[in-house]
């Protein structure tokens, strides 16, 4: 679980982390849609789908305190949340034309991703589709995060991730990895910001220029699109 505890507000995580994390999403699976997203921490993504003409988004999450900063920041009629596990989505069948799953995937119970892949082909519509993301089983991805060492932090790879789809009714239609060497500097400086000075990351404006010129390519995250039929 992600604790807040520098108080970042949703548009601080939105400054943040739409760089890598949003430019492969399509808007127009965004514009006049009812969507999902699982793991919505802080509720950057609501302010994404609301500055992209969403109908309505569900911020979904397992935390009370992230779903309290959410909560506390965004007062849209556009926008709900919920308290909820992503291999136990408290929604009907069939309610969303689009989910994201943000780094999600990767900090479900162990052995459990066929189960979120089933509960997401349960309440997504025919049609739909869903984003996801999370960290690439390549080489220097896995053997630089310290996460990894330190808890065990999953990678996978595309024949993996296109396998959880198909066998829940999902197709993998586009795929990419990106975030090289300055998103992985990046996500040492923020760990080291984070979790031993309390504060944000350092030299933020510098990193999030860097950034942008890895979005296309990489070897740290791999970001995949899935449609129902």
């Amino acid at each position: 679980m992600m604790r807040n505890i520098i108080d970042e507000s949703p548009e601080d995580k939105f400054v943040i982390t739409q760089v890598a994390a949003v430019s492969y999403i399509d808007k127009k699976d965004l514009r006049n849609k009812d969507l999902l997203d699982i793991g919505c921490g802080h509720g950057w993504f609501e302010l994404f789908s609301i500055r992209n003409g969403v109908h309505k988004v569900t911020g979904l999450d397992i935390s009370e305190e992230l779903l309290s900063v959410a909560k506390k920041h965004i007062s849209d009629k556009k926008v709900s949340f919920k308290k909820g596990s992503a291999i136990k989505l408290p929604f009907n069948d069939r309610s969303f034309d689009t989910i994201v799953a943000i780094e999600v995937l990767e900090h479900i119970p162990p052995a459990t991703e066929t189960v979120m892949f089933r509960e997401i082909n349960r309440v997504l519509k025919k049609n739909g589709v869903l984003y996801l993301s999370t960290p690439s089983n390549s080489f220097f991805s896995v053997i630089l995060d310290p996460a990894w060492w330190l808890m065990g932090h999953r990678h996978y790879s595309k024949q993996q991730l296109t396998k959880y789809g198909s066998e829940n009714n999902l197709t993998l239609v586009k795929s990419k990895v990106i975030g090289g060497w300055w998103s992985l500097i990046a996500g040492l400086n923020m760990y080291i910001a984070k979790w031993l000075f309390h504060r944000k990351r350092f030299f933020e404006d510098f990193f999030i220029k860097k950034l942008l010129n890895e979005t296309d390519h990489g070897f740290l995250d791999i970001r995949v699109k899935y449609e129902k039929l």
